[in-house]
């Protein structure tokens, strides 16, 4: 996994609801015969450092949100 880090304020960008990135990225994910629903896909919410806020993901999650310009650094 990787760790990124970026300013809370992006949060529900990335991570909000049906509009936000994981959910977008999760639904473009190839489906494997059998599956219902979306793909198990797993990231780790880090401590908070200042007002950045740091998880774990998927690399292939980093290279979904470095495609749409969203903005956030590798740790």
């Amino acid at each position: 996994m990787t760790i990124i880090k970026f300013h809370h304020s992006l949060e529900s960008e990335i991570f909000g609801g049906a509009d936000g990135a994981e959910k977008r990225w999760q639904r473009s994910l190839p489906k494997v015969p059998g599956q219902i629903g979306h793909a198990l896909v797993t990231s780790v919410k880090h401590p908070q450092v200042g007002d950045m806020l740091v998880y774990a993901v998927d690399q292939r999650f980093v290279d979904f949100l470095t495609d749409e310009g969203v903005s956030f650094e590798i740790v």
